[in-house]
This record gives structure tokens, sequence and C-alpha cells, in this order.
């Protein structure tokens, strides 16, 4: 009972501070779009707060493999660097705001280059991580296999046609000359057409 209640507070504070986390990450992601459309930070927070859910669901009960199992983990850290550069950009950028305190010149830059760099990785990830299944791993081996056995079935009959070309091409060859006499031969006129009396051979007497 005892740990059923340790796992349910600590589930409780992870929530309640990525709750906190939320906020802050969605007020900074709010300062990189324009005043009307400050709603689509909400979609940005998949790659923060958000991503740090869903690719622990992700890792902890539908990834298999060791890549896909690795990459999931890997994602959640990234995920979680995304959510501290967002959490400490706001808090520092309003801060400085109400005057507590004075932030060199380039923070906000080198926050928002860090926000970038988690949106993109995570959605190379998205994609990788599918293509990382045991499954399409697989049917990828199955097909390198296929093509590699059709390569060598073309390299054999390239190497056959070598072997028997020369016999094709001397039967093919006859064929034709046998075709041009046939041909060629039919164009001359009868010897009855150009006057020409052909003597009939003698008989023999017995």
């Amino acid at each position: 009972m005892g740990k059923v209640v340790a796992q349910i507070l600590l589930w409780g504070l992870i929530l309640s501070l990525l709750a906190f986390t939320a906020i802050r990450t969605l007020h900074f992601l709010g300062l990189t779009f324009p005043a009307d459309q400050s709603y689509m930070s909400w979609l940005g927070l998949a790659a923060f707060d958000g991503g740090v859910l869903l690719w622990f669901f992700f890792a902890t009960r539908a990834a298999t493999g060791h890549w896909q199992t690795g990459l999931s983990y890997l994602m959640i850290a990234v995920c979680m660097l995304g959510v501290v550069i967002c959490t400490v950009a706001d808090m520092l950028l309003v801060s400085s705001g109400n005057g507590l305190v004075h932030l060199p010149p380039n923070t906000a830059i080198v926050a928002l280059y860090g926000v970038i760099a988690v949106i993109v990785i995570n959605v190379v990830a998205g994609t990788v991580v599918h293509l990382l299944s045991p499954a399409h791993m697989q049917h990828m081996a199955e097909e390198r296999a296929r093509a590699r056995i059709q390569t060598r079935v073309l390299q054999n009959i390239e190497g056959r046609a070598d072997a028997i070309a020369d016999d094709i091409a001397e039967r093919l060859g006859a064929e034709w000359e046998q075709q041009a006499y046939r041909n060629m031969t039919g164009l001359l006129p009868s010897p009855k057409k150009k006057g020409i009396v052909v003597a009939e051979e003698p008989t023999q007497k017995s």
C-alpha cells in the first residue's frame, strides 16, 4: 500500500511541475508568434512538456527493439532539455522586464535557437523512430536480399548472352542471307521477257 501511495505522490509532483513548466513554455513560445497567432504555441508544447510524457509513454509501452527504445529514451532527455530552456528563458525574461535581473543581450537569441533545435529534433526523431521498428527493418533487409538476388540474376543473364551471342549471330546472319537471296532474285526478269531463247538440253538416245 505504501508503495502505491508513494508512486501516486511522485506522479502528482511530476505532473504539478510539468504543469508549471508548461505554462512557462507556452508563454515563451507565445513570444515567437504574432499576437493573433499566440494559440499556435499549444502545438509547440508537444515538443516540450507534452513530448516528455508522449516519448515516455512510447518508450515504456510501444517501443520494440533496442534502436526504438534507445531513441525514445534519448528523446525524453531532449524534450526535458527543451523544457529547461523554455522555463529558464521565460523566467529570466519576465524577471528582467520586472527589473529583478539584468540579462546579457544574447540570452533570448540563444534560448530561441535551443527551442528551434528541440522542435526540429522532435520532427526528425518522430519519423526515424518508425523506420527503426523491427518489422520495418526486417522488410528492408528482405528487400535488400531480393535486390542482391536480382542483381546476380541480371549478371548471369548477361554472362549467358555473351556465351551464345556468336552462335545466334551466325544463325541469324545465315537466315538473313537466305532471305536476301529469295527477295532479291525474285526481282530479276524472266528469260522470256528479255527475248532470250533457252536451248533445251538434248535428250540421250537409247
